[in-house]
Formats: structure tokens, C-alpha cells, sequence
């Protein structure tokens, strides 16, 4: 019989699905010294244009404030304050002419010739100024084919005053409505238009004032911001390499962070120099400018008043009321009361023996007061004060001619206004003019010198910055490159 053996069997092992790897931390490996030098120079690098694209804006917008002031509004509002003068001295130099014979009246036509060539001056230079389009273009077309129908009505005016007997002293009543009818062409559509043109551009330099004049602060601030992030790498590149290379000061590092502070001031301290200066040009030279000019305006327009006074006896009233409202707008109604106006001439004499300083300043009306509050440069003061002197004996010569013409002496009372001699009416008015003259001129230099002076703090720093930069990274990696040399090897 055959012995079954039974079958050895391998023993079972269970099968153990095999468990997930356990998750390990793998900590990142430091940047070794020389990649992370390297990526230090990238850094410095986007941080160094940083600097310069921000202070390219902010010295950008600070330029383009400088231009708008000093060359495309300041120059425009100035050339409309003079047509609209000399649109009324056109006009005075007119009713000269009509109230005037013989040598009087050649004298007149001759000044009204020489009145016609100043304003197309005046246009040609608005004209060719033209920053803002119609809110200028307008105006000043209104004025060249206003003053054209002007001198038309005065031609006619004058060609019938030329055909009569030239020695009798009244005018043909054609003559004076032709008269008429310019004064009101002046007085309702040219000084008008005068004063559209200078809004045009007084509104744009007011508002680009205002807006630069609150971004002083402001813009240095950003400057120096711009620039810390360039600064603080470096200093944190400097504490890098002394812990990790033991060497307690890089030359290249500290050059390039002495540079970054260096270009970083010098263009702070710049951009506010430019700053003062636009501040002079625009508060203290041409907010005089503009006063006088204006006063200027309104003088002349006020001279042709008392002209047309005389002239146009029918309207004696409404020029006589005209005349002494402009004449207030210059200093204030009380300058026409004999006695309040020597009182006033005296203030402002004690004033002016103070070269127009004083601790407490005396309150003075007007846009004559307005200059006198405003000196600033050396001259200033005395054409102020001879502003107020003369304006005082013309009122005085004033009153006189009003007087004879009350009398019934009207020929006497003509002369007077006419007469260039001293005592007379347009020499009184002439030497007022002069002191108005004397001041625009010292502030009209203090302007254009303050703009050269802001734009020249200006011209080099966008450079200075990019330049400044650039040396301050090639610095830094001249410091470094012996480090990065030393890993090499």
C-alpha cells in the first residue's frame, strides 16, 4: 500500500496593501551668498528705476507747471490787460481829437496813430500765444474786427470834422454820434472781449497755481519715497555681507547708498529752490503785474471819460458817474473828498518814509492798495506811493476842469483836460501812467527772472536722477564682484 504524503505548504502570507509614503518637510535651501548678491543687484536695480521713473514725473510736472505760469498764461493775461488799456486810450485819444483844434487836435490824432499800432502789437502777440483754442481765438478775432469798425466810425467822425471851418469849437452833431456810437462799440464789445481773453487765461494760471502750490510738500515727499527702497537694500545689503563674509564694511555699497542720499537731496532741495522761485514769480512779481495792469486799464478807460465828459454834453451825467466809479475801483470812493484823499496821501507818504514796512500795516482799498500791500523789490514802495500822489493832483486837476465847465467855460475847461503842461490834465496823467509804468517794470523783470530761475533748478534733475542711479548700481557692483570672485574660485 502505498503512503500518501501529504503536501507541505508554504505558509500564507497576507498580502498588506503598501501604506503611503509618510510625508517628509523638506526645508528649502538658503540661497547661497553669491545667488543671492546677484539677485540683491537685480533688486537695486528695479529699486534705482523706481527712483528715476518717479522723480521723471514729478520733475516733469513740475516743469510743465512752470511753463503754463510763466510762458503760456502769465504772458497772455498781461497782452489782454494791455489791448484792453490801450483800447481805452485809443478811445481817450479819439475824443482828444473831436474836442480839440489845430496843433491840440494834430497832437491827438497823432497819439491815437500811435494807440492803433500798439494794439495790433498787443493782438499779434495774443495771436500767436494761443494755448486754449477758441476761449482765446474767439476774443481776439471779436477785438480785430472791433477795433476795425472803430477806426472806421472815427474816420468818418473825422473826415466830417475836416470839412467844416476847423476854428469853431463844437462838433457837427454827425460827427458826434459817429463819436457816440465808438465809445459804445468800446465800452460794450471790445473791453469785453479785452476781458474774455483774460479770463481764458488768468482761470488756467489761477487753478494751475493752486494745483502746483498744494503738491510742494507732496512732491518732495514721493521723491524721498521713491528713493528708500534703493536705500534700505543697500543697507540691508551691507548687513548681509558682514554677516555672511565677516567684512564690516563694503567701499562699493557705502559709495552707492552716500550717492543714492547725495542725488536724493541735491534734487529735493532743487525742486524746492524751483518751488520758492515760482511762489516769487507768481505771488509777489506777477500778482503786481497784473494789478497794475489792470489799474492801468481802468485809468485809461477813465481818462476817456472825462473827455467824453466835455465832449458829449448830453451825457455829461452817465460819463461823470462812470469816471468816478473807475476811479474808485483804483482806490476806493472816499478819494474823491478833498480832505479824506490828503488824508490818505498822508498815510501813504508815512508809509513809504517806512520803505513800506511796518508791523501793523494800514488797510488800503483798491488796486492801488492791493500793489501797496504787495511790495516785495527794491524800487517798489516809492512807484507805489507816487501811484497814489499823482493819481491825487490829477483828481485834483480833475475837479478844476468840472468846475469851469460849470462856469460856462467850456474852452478853458477843454484846454486844461488837453494840456500837456505841468498843472494841466494829461501831464498829471501822464506822470500817474509813469508810476504804474515804473512798477510793472520792476516786477515784470522780478517775473521773467524768477521763471529763468525755477526752469534752470529744474533743467538738470531728471539727469541727475538717471545719471545718480546708474553710477549708485555700477558702485554697488564694483563692491560686490570681488565677493562674487571669491565663490568662483
Amino acid at each position: 500500500m502505498s503512503v500518501t504524503h501529504p503536501i507541505a505548504r508554504s505558509p500564507v502570507v497576507p498580502i498588506v496593501p503598501p501604506s503611503a509614503p509618510s510625508p517628509v518637510k523638506l526645508a528649502r535651501a538658503p540661497l547661497s551668498t553669491p545667488r543671492l548678491l546677484q539677485a540683491s543687484l537685480a533688486g537695486l536695480a528695479l529699486t534705482v528705476l523706481l527712483f528715476w521713473i518717479v522723480g521723471a514725473m514729478v520733475i516733469s510736472a513740475s516743469k510743465q507747471g512752470v511753463q503754463t505760469i510763466g510762458h503760456d498764461t502769465a504772458p497772455s493775461v498781461v497782452a489782454a490787460q494791455a489791448i484792453r488799456a490801450h483800447l481805452a486810450n485809443l478811445d481817450a485819444s479819439a475824443a482828444n481829437a473831436g474836442l480839440t483844434r489845430g496843433p491840440a487836435q494834430a497832437q491827438a490824432w497823432k497819439d491815437y496813430a500811435a494807440e492803433q499800432a500798439l494794439l495790433s502789437d498787443y493782438l499779434v502777440s495774443a495771436a500767436q500765444n494761443i494755448t486754449y483754442g477758441d476761449a482765446e481765438r474767439k476774443p481776439i478775432l471779436a477785438i480785430a474786427t472791433g477795433v476795425q469798425r472803430y477806426a472806421d466810425l472815427i474816420g468818418q467822425a473825422r473826415a466830417l470834422m475836416e470839412s467844416i471851418d476847423l476854428k469853431q469849437s463844437a462838433i457837427p452833431d454827425a460827427a458826434l454820434a459817429l463819436f457816440r456810437r465808438a465809445n459804445a462799440l468800446t465800452n460794450n464789445e471790445l473791453l469785453p472781449a479785452a476781458a474774455a481773453l483774460n479770463d481764458a487765461n488768468e482761470s488756467v494760471l489761477n487753478a494751475t497755481w493752486d494745483a502746483r502750490k498744494s503738491t510742494f510738500t507732496t512732491t518732495r515727499v514721493w521723491l524721498f519715497a521713491s528713493a528708500l527702497p534703493a536705500l534700505i537694500l543697500l543697507a540691508w545689503l551691507q548687513w548681509t555681507l558682514l554677516a555672511r563674509t565677516n567684512r564690516l564694511l563694503n567701499p562699493g555699497v557705502l559709495g552707492a547708498t552716500i550717492l543714492m542720499v547725495v542725488v536724493a537731496l541735491w534734487t529735493a532741495i532743487d525742486l524746492g529752490a524751483s518751488n520758492t522761485a515760482l511762489t516769487s514769480a507768481k505771488q509777489d512779481a506777477f500778482d503786481s503785474v497784473r494789478a497794475i495792469w489792470k489799474s492801468r486799464a481802468v485809468a485809461y478807460s477813465a481818462n476817456a471819460d472825462e473827455s467824453y465828459f466835455l465832449l458829449d454834453g448830453a451825457n455829461k451825467l452817465n460819463y461823470g458817474l462812470s469816471f468816478r466809479k473807475k476811479i474808485a475801483e483804483l482806490t476806493d470812493d472816499a478819494f474823491f473828498d478833498k480832505a479824506e484823499r490828503q488824508r490818505i496821501l498822508a498815510d501813504v507818504a508815512r508809509f513809504r518814509s517806512r520803505n513800506c514796512v511796518a508791523d501793523n500795516r494800514p488797510q488800503y482799498d483798491g488796486l492801488l492798495g492791493a500793489e501797496l500791500m504787495n511790495v516785495t523789490f527794491d524800487g517798489e514802495c516809492a512807484g507805489a506811493a507816487a501811484a497814489y500822489t499823482t493819481l491825487g493832483t490829477y483828481l485834483d486837476i480833475d475837479a478844476r476842469i468840472r468846475a469851469l465847465d460849470a462856469s460856462g467855460q467850456r474852452d478853458a475847461a477843454i484846454a486844461l483836460n488837453v494840456g500837456i503842461k505841468p498843472g494841466e490834465s494829461n501831464y498829471a496823467f501822464d506822470a500817474f501812467d509813469k508810476a504804474l509804468g515804473k512798477i510793472i517794470d520792476i516786477n515784470q523783470t522780478a517775473f521773467d527772472a524768477a521763471i529763468v530761475s525755477a526752469e534752470s533748478d529744474l533743467a538738470p534733475l531728471t539727469w541727475i536722477i538717471g545719471i545718480g542711479g546708474l553710477l549708485a548700481l555700477l558702485l554697488a557692483f564694483v563692491g560686490l564682484r570681488p565677493r562674487l570672485n571669491e565663490y568662483r574660485t
